[in-house]
Parts: C-alpha cells; sequence; structure tokens
C-alpha cells in the first residue's frame, strides 16, 4: 500500500512538471520574434565563448530540441508513473509509455508551432515540428535508457 502512496506522488510529481514544461514552451512560443531573438542572441553569445563557430540559426534550433527533448523525458516518465497506478499489467510495458509521450509530444509540438503562426514574426513550420519530435524522442530514450539503469542497478 505504501509503495502505490509512493507511486501516485511520483506520477503527480512528473504529471506537474509535464505541464509546467508545456506551458514554458507555449510561453515562449507566444513571445514576437523581436523578443524571442534577442534571448537567442544572448544565449549564443555565452555559447560562443565556449564555441565560436556557432550560428544564431543553430542556437534557436537546439532551442527546439532540447526544450522537447525534456518535454519527451518529463512526458515518458509521466506515462509509466500513470500507467503503474492503474493496475493494467498490459499497460505497464514500456511501449504503451513511449507511444502515449510521443503522441502527446507530437500533440505539443504541432500546438506550439499553431501558436506561433498568430504571433507577430513568427511562423509554424512543418520542420519544426520534426525537430521538435527528434527532441521528445531522443528524452524519451534517455528516461528509458535512465530506468533500465537503476532497475539493474537495484538489482545488484
Amino acid at each position: 500500500m505504501a509503495s502505490m502512496k509512493k507511486e501516485k506522488r511520483f506520477f503527480i510529481l512528473w504529471l506537474v512538471l509535464s505541464l509546467c514544461w508545456i506551458v514554458f514552451i507555449f510561453l515562449h512560443s507566444l513571445k514576437p520574434a523581436e523578443i524571442s531573438s534577442k534571448e537567442s542572441l544572448g544565449v549564443l553569445a555565452f555559447l560562443q565563448n565556449f564555441f565560436p563557430d556557432l550560428s544564431h540559426h543553430l542556437v534557436r534550433k537546439l532551442g527546439h530540441f532540447v526544450e522537447f527533448t525534456v518535454l519527451g523525458f518529463f512526458l515518458f516518465q509521466t506515462f509509466s508513473r500513470g500507467f503503474k497506478i492503474l493496475k493494467n499489467e498490459k499497460l505497464q510495458k514500456p511501449v504503451f509509455s513511449f507511444f502515449a509521450a510521443l503522441v502527446w509530444g507530437l500533440a505539443v509540438a504541432a500546438c506550439d508551432e499553431w501558436i506561433q503562426t498568430g504571433v507577430p514574426g513568427r511562423s509554424g513550420k512543418i520542420a519544426d515540428v520534426l525537430l521538435d519530435m527528434s527532441g521528445v524522442m531522443t528524452g524519451i530514450l534517455l528516461s528509458f535508457g535512465i530506468m533500465l539503469l537503476l532497475r539493474k542497478r537495484k538489482k545488484i
């Protein structure tokens, strides 16, 4: 029983982190191009201390990728914990958490680009949805890999 309470707490934690991260992503999409560009130029200036040949375009695309890598990580954890609570052994298989996180990641990526179509100086691009989805996939795989390592470590 105590273990189920712990799982519910972890589920709520990951759910809150996922929702907060989605809000973070959408708030960045709502920024007009001029403000968004200034922010990424600030990041570029910092990163060029370490990588002098880095371009503004690459920093913007890396921003997309990293935002959605974190989202994929959070979503996979949320669904993994949520499916454990349901006590349905079939749903507890990682493949269900993988596909649920992937579908939600796609929904967020599509909404993110759609939001940008209404923001001055911004546009929604299919290429960015694909980039976002590569980030989601990376986050899911990282999350799954860490879970496997922790399980192996626990058994030792």
